[in-house]
């Protein structure tokens, strides 16, 4: 029940992402690879705190943008990791920053429930949402003024 659900969300996401090619700003792309590397960076495992499997299907969903050939690959890579890095380093003061800077895109509510279910997509892309990852996903949809289950 749980695999089909996230077989569902990844989904969804991903037919998310095709609608928004070429509509999303550079910026808001960037947020979405920040709000990836915030829930990815929730539960900590792996070397750097990050899944491999969430930091690839973080990149995986960005790519699909078209805003990301303005941007780069590479650039969108190095500012998931430069995110992750900072929020291990600044711990919950970082988190909060971070939170707040994302919280912009509640003004644009299509933009942010894409951002939010990128973040989910990245949480769950390992087959569960973990306590910590379930709680900063709430976090981040109350950030955005958005329905945790939008």
């Amino acid at each position: 029940m749980l695999l089909r659900w996230i077989e569902r969300l990844l989904a969804e996401t991903h037919a998310d992402l095709a609608r928004a090619i070429g509509v999303l700003p550079p910026e808001t792309v960037l947020h979405m690879v920040d709000a990836a590397a915030l829930v990815a960076s929730a539960d900590g495992p792996g070397p750097g705190g990050v899944a491999r499997q969430e930091a690839a299907e973080a990149l995986g969903l960005v790519r699909q943008l078209t805003a990301l050939r303005r941007l780069g690959m590479e650039h969108a890579r190095k500012r998931f990791e430069e995110t992750v890095a900072r929020l291990r380093q600044g711990g919950e003061p970082a988190r909060t920053a971070l939170l707040d800077r994302l919280a912009s895109l509640a003004a644009h509510p299509e933009h942010a429930r894409l951002l939010l279910h990128v973040a989910g997509a990245v949480a769950a892309v390992d087959g569960q949402v973990s306590p910590p990852e379930q709680a900063m996903l709430d976090r981040l949809a109350g950030a955005l003024t958005l329905p945790p289950d939008a």
